[in-house]
């Protein structure tokens, strides 16, 4: 349906598809939510993450990246999102996360500029960043539920180098991992 491919699809707001095809926003409105069901916030819950996109995530949340509860829906049952962020030197890396998962995401990355923060009661300059969230998704329900032990039994070869890019460093010519954390 074209309707499907402009509005889901393309993510065009019915703003849009009004200027460029010239329906106005009631009809648009109405051929697509009331004639055919399509509701955004429904469907993108229901996408499904391909088997890279899942190994992604898996091995970002290891580093810099997590799951967390996203937008309340109607049952007010919160449906997780898929958050990540690097440092600006790690630009081009997080838009490259950012185009294996762009048809799962909200927007671009963002930039966050830098500013101060208040950690435990000390005052700190924050790195300039960016920074992309998913959709809420409900197939991340059972990939934040993975407890972190059995991501680390698992990972792959895809997965061992996305951890060694978000939390390794070479340092003296020796890869060297950070994992305080666990």
């Amino acid at each position: 349906r074209w309707i499907y491919k402009q509005y889901i699809t393309l993510d065009k707001s019915f703003k849009e598809l009004s200027e460029e095809f010239g329906y106005s926003i009631r009809v648009l409105q109405k051929w697509a939510v009331e004639k055919y069901g399509l509701k955004k916030q429904d469907i993108r819950k229901n996408i499904k993450i391909s088997e890279v996109q899942k190994e992604l995530i898996l091995a970002s949340v290891l580093g810099d990246g997590h799951i967390t509860n996203g937008h309340k829906n109607r049952d007010t049952k919160e449906t997780p999102v898929f958050i990540v962020s690097h440092c600006e030197e790690q630009k081009d890396y997080l838009f490259w996360k950012y185009e294996l998962l762009k048809n799962v995401c909200h927007t671009k990355p963002n930039h966050i500029p830098q500013k101060y923060k208040i950690f435990n009661g000390k005052k700190y300059l924050t790195q300039s960043s960016y920074r992309f969230s998913t959709f809420a998704l409900n197939e991340l329900y059972e990939l934040r539920d993975i407890k972190i032990e059995d991501i680390i039994k698992n990972l792959n070869e895809f997965e061992i180098a996305i951890y060694f890019l978000d939390d390794g460093y070479n340092g003296k010519n020796l890869w060297e991992l950070c994992f305080a954390s666990f």
